[in-house]
């Protein structure tokens, strides 16, 4: 397990409701996103990961209904059951990019969650490879990313 080496987040918390939680909540959809996870390419300014972003920074908790609705939103991403309307990006593989986007934000409100702590790990892996001599190390990184990562095997990174 790797988890104990994993920063877990704490703040202060300087207002859970009010104006902005509101205006922020009021746009939840029913399936607990606010509809593009990342990208703002359909030309929605407030996408699922910025508005978590913005709840987490007003101080609410796993323990709120909006928070409880959008990690179940973000678990069933990563289960496959639900595929979110952002068109794939310019990344060698979006799968992958969208699992660490949905693991980083579980982990904000449940630091412990083991979905979410797997994904963190693999990529923990890959990023301590590539700074283990101390430096950043490109070739040292790009070993891990093509022998774990479907689709980077064929492309010069």
């Amino acid at each position: 397990q790797c988890f104990h080496s994993f920063f877990i987040y704490e703040r202060e918390i300087p207002m859970k409701y009010g104006k902005w939680v509101n205006q922020i909540v009021s746009q939840q959809l029913a399936d607990g996103s606010w509809g593009q996870l990342h990208s703002m390419s359909q030309g929605n300014p407030l996408t699922t990961e910025k508005a978590i972003r913005r709840l987490w920074e007003l101080g609410l908790t796993a323990d709120d209904t909006p928070i409880q609705l959008v990690l179940d939103y973000l678990h069933q991403v990563l289960a496959r059951k639900i595929v979110p309307p952002d068109s794939s990006e310019k990344v060698l593989n979006w799968d992958y990019f969208e699992e660490m986007i949905c693991a980083t934000w579980i982990r904000r409100f449940q630091p412990r969650d083991e979905a979410a702590l797997t994904i963190a790990c693999f990529w923990a892996e890959i990023i301590t490879t590539a700074f283990y001599s101390g430096t950043y190390d490109s070739a040292a990184h790009e070993e891990p990313y093509r022998s774990k990562i479907p689709f980077f095997s064929n492309v010069a990174l």
